[in-house]
Formats: structure tokens, C-alpha cells, sequence
């Protein structure tokens, strides 16, 4: 009986090894780093950021291309008291509220696609205060497009990634 309980035990563990095989019993790779890594954006993937206040409904990949960029250090000040220092590419908000048309307001609001913003005024607008594309020469991480805001000199709690949408007051 334990001869024939073997026998049975050995024959069902090669059916069930024979039937995990796949393709002509070729074993199936690992994944590669490729495979398992988050999916980023495309060179060139088209964006729109929605507008209000302004002239223009939106600002897109294509408006954002006729300006000129920009590239500077700017030193992130965090609340814990940390600071982080890149080199960040953009272009300069005023540069953009003017493609937008306008050019009467006091106050913008930037929102995150989470719904975080940032009331950013006037006069802390400059050369140094731009809608970011790029960090340290590599485009913005996935969860961080289209845009960032980067205000040098600023708090952090200016600096809104994922830009969704800009209200001009």
C-alpha cells in the first residue's frame, strides 16, 4: 500500500510540474527592472493645465513649448527645517500669466491634482519663480508632472507639484 501511495504521490507532482510549464516547457524569466518600474510619462505626452481668470481656459504642453525656459538653483526650505538644493528648468510664471492674458492680479492660486495649493502673490513672482519641467536635468518624476512650481526664496509650502489647475485673482 505505501509503494502504491508513493508511486501516486511521485506521478501527481510531475503532472503538476508539467502543467506549470509554459511555452514548450520553457521557464517563464523574472521581471526585469524595466518591467516592475513605474510607468512614466512619454517624451513629448501631450498636458493641459486647466486656467481660470484669464484670458486663456488652459495652458498646455504646446503654449508651455513657445516660451523661453530657464534653468537655476533654487534651495527648497522644508518645514521640518531641512533644506534641498537642484537645478530645476521651467519657465517664469510671469512669463506664463502673460501668454495667458493676464495681466490685472494681485494673487494666483496653483492646485495639485490632490487638491494641495498654494496662494502665491504678486510680488513673490521674479526670476527665480517658474513652472518647472525638469529637476537636475531629468524630467519631473511621474507622480510629479506636468509641472512644479519652484519660488526661490520661498517657503515650501509654495512649491506645488502636479500642477492641475491656476486661478489668477
Amino acid at each position: 500500500m505505501k509503494k502504491v501511495l508513493i508511486v501516486l504521490f511521485a506521478v501527481l507532482v510531475l503532472v503538476t510540474l508539467a502543467a506549470c510549464q509554459q511555452g514548450g516547457g520553457e521557464a517563464t524569466p523574472a521581471p526585469t527592472e524595466e518591467a516592475t518600474a513605474a510607468p512614466t510619462a512619454a517624451a513629448g505626452e501631450e498636458w493641459s493645465v486647466a486656467v481660470t481668470g484669464a484670458e486663456k481656459e488652459a495652458f498646455t504642453k504646446a503654449d508651455y513649448d513657445t516660451l523661453e525656459e530657464t534653468t537655476f538653483d533654487a534651495t527648497k526650505k522644508k518645514k521640518d527645517g531641512s533644506e534641498t538644493t537642484n537645478a530645476y528648468t521651467g519657465v517664469l510664471i510671469t512669463d506664463v500669466l502673460e501668454f495667458l492674458g493676464a495681466t490685472d492680479y494681485e494673487t494666483i492660486t496653483i492646485t495639485a491634482s490632490d487638491g494641495y495649493s498654494a496662494d502665491i502673490t504678486k510680488d513673490m513672482l521674479g526670476e527665480k519663480a517658474i513652472l518647472a519641467s525638469e529637476i537636475d536635468g531629468e524630467p519631473l518624476e511621474a507622480d510629479a508632472k506636468p509641472l512644479m512650481s519652484v519660488l526661490e526664496g520661498q517657503g515650501g509650502n509654495t512649491w506645488v507639484t502636479a500642477i492641475a489647475s491656476i486661478e489668477v485673482k
